[in-house]
C-alpha cells in the first residue's frame, strides 16, 4: 500500500516546486510543507493506502483461509461419515471423491475409485441410465432412485441412490454432484 501511495506526495511536491520555479532541494521541500498545508495531506496518502490495502488484504486472506478450512472440514466429514456411502461426481460420471465406507463396501482403494466412473459401481437400467438422470437434474436439484450395486468382487446388493448438485456460475451448468448411496438390503427383505 505504501508503494502504491508514494507517487501522490512525490508528484504534488515536485509539481509545487515546478510551479514556483524552485530547484528540488531538501530546504525547498521543507519550505513547501511549511507553506502549503495541503502537502501534509498528500504525505499521509501512502500511510492511508497502506492501512486500507493492508486491511483489505488481511480480510481477503482471512476469507480465503476460512473457505479452505471449511472445504477441508467438509472433505474430512465426507471421508469419515459412517452411515452413508458418499461420492462426489462430475456430470460425466467421473468420481472425484469418496468416503471410507463406500470404499470398504465396494472393496476398492482410494486410488482405484478415483479412476472410475459411477457407472462402474451401479447397474443402471435401460430406462434410467446416467445420461437420463443428468437430463432430469438439469431441471431439478435432487433425484432419487433404486438400483443394484456391484462390488469389486462381483457381489451385488439393492441400493438407493440420491443425487443432489450445485449449479455453477457459468450458464447454470451442473459442476459437481453429491451422490448418497444406501444399502437397502434389509428394507427389501422386510418388504418381501
Amino acid at each position: 500500500g505504501i508503494l502504491w501511495g508514494l507517487p501522490v506526495p512525490v508528484l504534488t511536491i515536485l509539481t509545487a516546486l515546478y510551479v514556483t520555479n524552485q530547484p528540488v532541494t531538501l530546504g525547498n521541500i521543507i519550505n513547501c510543507y511549511q507553506t502549503q498545508p495541503f502537502q501534509w495531506l498528500c504525505l499521509a496518502h501512502p500511510i492511508i493506502f497502506a492501512i486500507v490495502f493492508g486491511t483489505l488484504g488481511t480480510m481477503a486472506s482471512d476469507r480465503e483461509n476460512k473457505i479452505a478450512s471449511l472445504l477441508n472440514t467438509m472433505s474430512n466429514l465426507i471421508d469419515h461419515t459412517e452411515y452413508d456411502m458418499i461420492l462426489v461426481v462430475l456430470p460425466n460420471g467421473q468420481i472425484e471423491q469418496s468416503n471410507a465406507l463406500l470404499r470398504k463396501t465396494f472393496h476398492y482403494s482410494r486410488k482405484e475409485i478415483l479412476s472410475m466412473k459411477v457407472q462402474s459401481l451401479i447397474e443402471f437400467r435401460e430406462d434410467c441410465n446416467w445420461e437420463a438422470i443428468m437430463t432430469i437434474l438439469k431441471q431439478q436439484t435432487r433425484w432419487q432412485g433404486e438400483f443394484t450395486a456391484i462390488t469389486e468382487d462381483g457381489r451385488s446388493f439393492p441400493l438407493e441412490l440420491t443425487i443432489s448438485h450445485n449449479v455453477g456460475q457459468n450458464d447454470h451448468q451442473i459442476e459437481t454432484l453429491i451422490c448418497y448411496l444406501k444399502d437397502i438390503t434389509t428394507r427389501k427383505q422386510f418388504q418381501e
